[in-house]
């Protein structure tokens, strides 16, 4: 008898330590994406919005569309994040939805192979887990395929629509 209340104690504490944790998971991704939403607004101080030049180093980009990986010249390595990019030098690249579909409008996908260099606008903060920087626009020898203002709407507005959904 004493075995059995012993077992049915252990298992109430692990179904309440696993009802606790998993009812704190969508409140820290409403926290975490708030966060996210506060740094993209700030359009100063220790998060910025940068341009630099990548060269497509993968065709599978073109496949891809969302994620792909791309080589920093170091000339454009941004002081702050020096460090960082020497030692990840191909940094991950990421695309909200509605950008993909101006890209896709414009030709961009189209224009683009292996060695074509790219100017992205990103900013220096991923605040998720297995992101990569969202990209706030794109050009190519003097070309805009997507002006900072609409990626930057973009974005903002996929961060919006994430807080909504962790509310």
């Amino acid at each position: 008898m004493k075995n059995k209340s012993i077992k049915l104690f252990t298992m109430m504490i692990f179904l309440v330590a696993l009802l606790l944790s998993l009812s704190g998971c969508k409140s820290c991704s409403r926290t975490q994406w708030k966060q996210v939403y506060d740094v993209y607004t700030q359009k100063e101080g220790k998060f910025y919005f940068y341009n630099f030049n990548a060269t497509v180093t993968e065709e599978t980009f073109a496949d891809i569309k969302i994620r792909f990986q791309v080589k920093i010249d170091p000339v454009d390595y941004p002081e702050s994040d020096k460090e960082y990019y020497e030692k990840y030098y191909r940094p991950s690249l990421y695309f909200v939805d509605e950008s993909l579909e101006i890209l896709e409008g414009n030709g961009f996908f189209n224009d683009i192979n292996e060695d074509t260099v790219i100017t992205f606008t990103i900013n220096n903060f991923i605040g998720w887990d297995g992101w990569g920087y969202p990209v706030f626009g794109v050009e190519i020898d003097g070309k805009t395929y997507l002006d900072f203002e609409t990626g930057y709407d973009n974005v903002l507005n996929y961060v919006k629509d994430q807080i909504i959904k962790y509310s």
